[in-house]
């Protein structure tokens, strides 16, 4: 039995904590296990505007969900970094190329890499 009260002051605390250290940011409230998804699923009816909400205090707002992260960036810094810059570091992997080929095929939204590179170097002397 005392096993049980234990267990259950740990978890609290470990709840407590995690809420604590979340009070002055400015992004969604977050949960253990669930990330986001609490609140997401509250603001579901007006999930752009939620998401905008945030994106006025911060511009770029990381989404915990309890399977997958989502980022979203309104800082055209931040997008020319991740879109152009450091592309490199932010793979879209097999997971996302196999979920969405059927939609985009091996196009420069879907690929990764050396095709990635090629098809951007296409797309932007097609542009000037």
């Amino acid at each position: 039995m005392s096993i049980w009260i234990v267990l259950a002051c740990m978890v609290t605390s470990w709840i407590f904590l995690h809420r604590r250290g979340q009070r002055n940011k400015s992004c969604p409230k977050t949960w253990p296990l669930v990330g986001a998804a609490i609140e997401q699923l509250t603001n579901f009816d007006r999930m752009h505007d939620w998401i905008v909400e945030y994106l006025y205090d911060s511009r770029t707002v990381v989404v915990p969900m309890p399977f997958t992260t989502y980022t979203y960036i309104a800082d055209p810094i931040n997008v020319e970094h991740v879109l152009k810059t450091n592309f490199s570091n932010y793979p879209k992997g097999e997971t996302y190329h196999s979920y969405m080929e059927v939609l985009l095929g091996d196009g420069i939204f879907n690929s990764d890499g050396e095709l990635w590179r090629k098809q951007r170097k296409t797309a932007s002397s097609e542009c000037n």
